[in-house]
């Protein structure tokens, strides 16, 4: 029958749709029935979890076993050392006196230089000397030894010794006396203008005589004077004590004043008036002037001493005294009695 023919195919497809339909029936009743702890490729599981469960604790603060050990005593390191043993206080000396320094080093190293030298204090000013230097050859016990310079100033001194890292000093002080007392000094007087002083002769050379020389002050009579004996092209440089006798330029109303005037204001003054006061000397009254100059300031013992008597003007002056027989003569001078 023609009519057959069409319905075929059509009868073939709707078998097939049933067969899938049976087949996908099956497949989903099959996955609704399986046990629910299965794992499925496609699904999000969690386990399930022990609620008694305890997890292994682990320690992350584990002790470190140290091998230091704590009572082992560092090595002590020596340090380097020096202790003046002599002077230390108390000694005395005069110039020309060899001066031994005692001493003792520790753990200083070999071929270490050290210098040394005496200081001390003369009205205010330091003074000193430079000592022989040495060099550190072994530890223990030393000795150096320097003269003390002739003209040294009296006054108390220490010993310092410096070898860089490592200094001392003595621990008091030590004494230089002034070699020659007053009465080893030699005595000048003169009649015609009644007076007189001592002055050392050891190493000093003297003159004395009429002299006609402008000064600030006043026009010389007479003048004398006391210095270093050394030779030297600049002999007003040196040390030196000068006795003057002069007529004044004019008439003196107050001393203090004449002199600061003159010494601060005239160009024949060799100094520049700093201080002054009033001393005795032998019962008289002589105004002591502390004094400097333009090129060599001020030094210990740089003083001008005035007297003003009979319109006589009497001047005493110590320049540059680095010698301490120097500074002895203005104490030993007086006028002599009138006969």
């Amino acid at each position: 029958m023609k009519y057959n023919k069409g319905f075929a195919p059509i009868l073939i497809l709707v078998i097939a749709l049933g067969v899938l339909s049976v087949g996908g029936v099956a497949y989903f009743a099959g996955k609704s029935s399986a046990p629910k702890n299965e794992v499925n490729d496609n699904s999000n599981y969690f386990p399930p979890v022990d609620q008694n469960y305890n997890p292994p604790t682990t320690n992350n603060n584990t002790s470190v076993t140290s091998n230091t050990n704590s009572n082992v005593t560092p090595p002590v390191i020596a340090k380097p050392s020096i202790t003046i043993i002599s002077p230390n206080g108390g000694e005395k000396f005069v110039p020309g006196d060899i001066l031994s320094v005692s001493y003792t080093t520790s753990n200083i190293p070999k071929g270490t230089s050290c210098d040394s030298a005496m200081v001390g204090k003369y009205n205010g000013i330091n003074v000193g000397q430079e000592m022989n230097g040495f060099v550190v050859s072994i530890s223990g016990k030393q000795v150096v030894s320097t003269k003390i310079l002739d003209g040294t100033l009296p006054a108390n001194y220490k010993v310092m010794i410096d070898c860089g890292s490592v200094k001392d000093q003595s621990d008091s002080d030590f004494t230089i006396t002034a070699k020659n007392p007053i009465s080893d000094l030699k005595t000048y007087a003169n009649v015609q203008y009644g007076f007189e002083f001592k002055y050392p002769t050891n190493g000093y050379k003297f003159s004395a005589g009429n002299s006609n020389n402008t000064f600030a002050f006043g026009s010389s009579e007479f003048s004398a004077g006391v210095s270093k004996n050394v030779l030297t092209d600049d002999p007003e440089y040196l040390p030196h004590f000068r006795f003057v006798v002069l007529t004044p330029s004019k008439p003196i109303g107050e001393l203090t004043t004449y002199v600061s005037s003159l010494m601060n204001n005239s160009h024949g003054s060799p100094d520049e008036y700093v201080s002054s006061q009033y001393v005795n000397i032998n019962g008289t009254q002589w105004l002591k002037v502390k004094s400097q100059n333009d090129f060599m300031g001020s030094n210990p013992g740089d003083y001008n001493y005035f007297y003003y008597f009979n319109n006589k003007l009497y001047w005493m002056n110590l320049w540059g005294a680095s010698s301490a027989d120097l500074e002895k003569i203005p104490s030993t001078f007086k006028f002599l009695p009138i006969t």
